[in-house]
C-alpha cells in the first residue's frame, strides 16, 4: 500500500483501503479499480490523496525503522498509561503505512 496525491493515480489503480467521506459515508471500497471517470469525481469532492495497493521495495523498511525509533523513544516510559496508549497510537498508525 500507498498513499498517492489525486493528481498521481492512474486508470487501473486499485484502491487498498475503504476511502470514507469527512461524515463517514462509503466513498469507494476497498478492492475498487479505479478509472478516468471515478478520479475525476474525486477531484470534484476535494479527495486530496488515496490509499492504492502496491509498496515500493523501501516501504516496509521505513515502517520498520519508524516502529524502531518509536520503541527507542518510549523505551523505559511504559509504567505511564497516558504514554503507553500514546504509544499504542502511534504504532497502530505506523503499521497502517
Amino acid at each position: 500500500m500507498k498513499n498517492v496525491a489525486i493528481q498521481e493515480v492512474s486508470a487501473g489503480d486499485t484502491i487498498a483501503r475503504d476511502l470514507m467521506s469527512s461524515s463517514g459515508s462509503l466513498i469507494l471500497a476497498k478492492g475498487t479499480q479505479l478509472s478516468d471517470s471515478m478520479i475525476a469525481r474525486l477531484k470534484k469532492m476535494n479527495v486530496r490523496e488515496l490509499v492504492v495497493e502496491g509498496q515500493d521495495a523501501q516501504s516496509q523498511e521505513q515502517v520498520d525503522a519508524l516502529l524502531a525509533g518509536l520503541e527507542a523513544r518510549f523505551a523505559g516510559r511504559t509504567a505511564d498509561p497516558y504514554l503507553s496508549e500514546m504509544k499504542r497510537i502511534v504504532e497502530g498508525h505506523i503499521r497502517k503505512m
